[in-house]
């Protein structure tokens, strides 16, 4: 069981290094800041806390649930066939309205950033394989392998981070949405976790999912 949050200026209590946040509806699920603490909501969605950027990483690539409501959920199909402009203008806005969060939802800002940049301080390396399409959840012959089904491959608490899809991400350039942490199509050290690539943003493909952060909302 979790201690009382205290009311001093640290960032996590001395008991069970907890961060003095934590989303509203959302409960302790496993993990502390050395390994991935991880939250659960009502509807069993995961997050992890990143301590670089202050905010939540959904553990899982996101699914889609039902009425196209993003679910960050173990073994369940990654959700591939969707444009940026489709997540931006509805699914996130959908999540955002599900009623059981007080916080605000987006997509990564600089996934190099808010997750590479700390994920290889904790592990030391930048999270390259020799085969990426063994990796996570993707598509092998129209069969699906299950995000979140491979927990060897899961670091710092978040599954899936190279080598399975492409995640989106709000970073632009020129006119196109980047997308990055490299997909099963490609092996070896074309998907490390820094891989980074474009594309349109009302493009789809299979190869392409996203994932979302949640950030504190401004008072």
């Amino acid at each position: 069981m979790l201690e009382p949050r205290n009311n001093n200026n640290d960032s996590t209590s001395v008991a069970t290094q907890e961060p003095l946040w934590i989303p509203t509806g959302f409960k302790y699920l496993t993990g502390d800041l050395d390994t991935g603490y991880v939250v659960v909501d009502s509807l069993g969605n995961e997050f992890t806390y990143l301590p670089e950027s202050d905010e939540w990483i959904s553990r899982y690539e996101i699914s889609e649930g039902k009425n196209e409501m993003p679910m960050s959920l173990p073994y369940m199909p990654a959700w591939v066939r969707i444009s940026y402009e489709k997540v931006k203008n509805e699914i996130l806005g959908k999540f955002g309205k599900s009623g059981n969060c007080n916080y605000t939802v987006d997509l990564i800002d600089k996934w190099e950033d808010e997750i590479v940049k700390f994920i290889a301080t904790k592990i030391d390396r930048k999270l390259v394989y020799e085969n990426s399409g063994l990796i996570g959840a993707y598509y092998d012959t129209d069969r699906e392998i299950y995000t979140g089904s491979e927990p060897q491959y899961m670091v710092y608490n978040i599954s899936d981070l190279a080598g399975n899809h492409w995640c989106i991400t709000n970073e632009e350039d020129r006119g196109y949405v980047v997308i990055s942490g490299g997909s099963w199509v490609d092996y070896g050290d074309k998907t490390p976790l820094a891989a980074c690539a474009i594309t349109l943003p009302f493009a789809t493909c299979r190869t392409v999912g996203f994932r979302i952060v949640l950030r504190k909302k401004e008072f």
